[in-house]
């Protein structure tokens, strides 16, 4: 799944010679000191786990959204323990990969009961994109 923005969308070129506007949180990220160019090796990749669910070929052909909040880790090993939990006979696993802040979910591990599963949260209506890329996995024992 690509949470990348599109190419040349929102894109701040220089302030004031003609440039595009700056989007609302593109202001607010250099107000606060947080704007700073991404750079490929920066992409971040996030996990989303859920158990005895299976992708659509409707969303695997078109994407789609979650009308609630969306909860993703930046460990693998969390998402697969959550997917795979209480005897669930199938997981699903997605790969969320953001390449700058302004696609990344927020950080809520310090507000977190368990904190160690650095959990990334999205808000709702979050459209995920499938990029045609799909793996199976298999779990020994």
């Amino acid at each position: 799944v690509d949470q990348s923005a599109g190419e040349g969308h929102g894109e701040r070129t220089g302030a004031g010679r003609g440039s595009a506007p700056l989007s609302v949180l593109q202001a607010v990220a250099r107000a606060f000191g947080c704007e700073r160019p991404a750079k490929p090796e920066e992409g971040r990749i996030l996990w989303r786990g859920m158990g005895d669910m299976r992708a659509s070929s409707r969303f695997l052909a078109m994407g789609g959204t979650e009308f609630a909040c969306c909860s993703t880790t930046s460990r693998l090993e969390v998402a697969a323990r959550y997917a795979s939990a209480a005897g669930k006979q199938r997981a699903l696993l997605f790969r969320l990969k953001s390449s700058t802040f302004m696609n990344m979910g927020v950080d809520i591990s310090e507000f977190s009961a368990f904190p160690h599963e650095k959990e990334y949260l999205y808000p709702p209506l979050t459209y995920m994109h499938p990029t045609g890329v799909t793996h199976r996995l298999v779990r020994n024992g």
